[in-house]
């Protein structure tokens, strides 16, 4: 302990007896490395917190001048980013503000795991800009939650690749909100698997553009939900080619009105 903490921890200690506490006589602190003896006795409120052992009655902290905040976590290497965002909690990376994971880049979000991915919030996801976004792997849309689709933004689903779109579930595409679909494009829709079509609503279809309910293929017909196809209208209706209209089931084609089972020639 250098003379001049140990003055001001003589000092501190007279202050705290004159207002009432009691305080262990003034010693020498052997801190762990890396740290600085405090000012203050532990215990007291506006002591900071001890790192790890201490003796008793006192605390150490890092030196002054020491970052004690979060990382600015845009400068980190993705692995390093990954390693740090593997040691934190759900809570701890729940309590990061979207605003610093707005400012993570295409080759970080690319090197994160679909584990961490899953971890983000809603609202942090909902931060990361379209260029990030287009960097997401199957795997790792895969774990994003149907709270975090309704987040989505029209910019950000757009961006998706084709390939990454493969992944997603029903209960994703269920979550999007009909003003984020409206942005869908033709090849994002051909790659929608069939089990996951079926999760496009009644509610949500008069938001797709009719070119791209043009890019729905015979594949992919029967897993749509004959509610939703009756939910079309006679102009997307009017895109499905031959091959598609052999693809509807009987229960498709029974929740049709005669009109749109005439637009379809069935």
């Amino acid at each position: 302990m250098t003379m001049s903490n140990r003055i001001l921890v003589a000092f501190t200690a007279i202050l705290l007896a004159v207002f009432g506490y009691s305080v262990l006589p003034v010693q020498a602190i052997d801190c762990p490395a890396g740290y600085d003896c405090s000012q203050l006795p532990a215990g007291l409120p506006t002591g900071p917190p001890a790192p790890g052992e201490c003796p008793a009655g006192y605390t150490c902290g890092p030196p002054a001048g020491t970052q004690t905040g979060p990382p600015n976590l845009s400068t980190m290497s993705p692995a390093d980013l990954g390693a740090y965002l593997g040691q934190l909690t759900d809570e701890q990376i729940a309590a990061m503000a979207p605003a610093a994971i707005a400012r993570l880049t295409p080759e970080q979000i690319a090197a994160l795991s679909p584990f961490a991915i899953a971890r983000l919030t809603p609202d942090q996801l909902a931060s990361l800009s379209p260029q990030v976004m287009a960097k997401l792997s199957g795997e790792q849309l895969s774990q994003l939650t149907p709270l975090a689709m309704a987040k989505m933004t029209g910019a950000q689903l757009a961006a998706l690749s084709p390939l990454a779109i493969q992944k997603m579930t029903s209960a994703q595409i269920e979550g999007l909100t009909p003003l984020a679909l409206k942005k869908l494009t033709p090849e994002q829709m051909s790659r929608i698997s069939t089990s996951a079509i079926g999760g496009i609503t009644d509610d949500q279809i008069g938001a797709i553009k009719v070119r791209v309910i043009g890019a729905i293929t015979p594949r992919q017909v029967p897993g749509i939900d004959p509610s939703t196809l009756a939910a079309m209208s006679n102009a997307q209706l009017r895109t499905f080619s031959t091959a598609d209209v052999r693809a509807l089931t009987h229960l498709q084609i029974g929740g049709l009105v005669a009109a749109q089972q005439r637009i379809l020639g069935v």
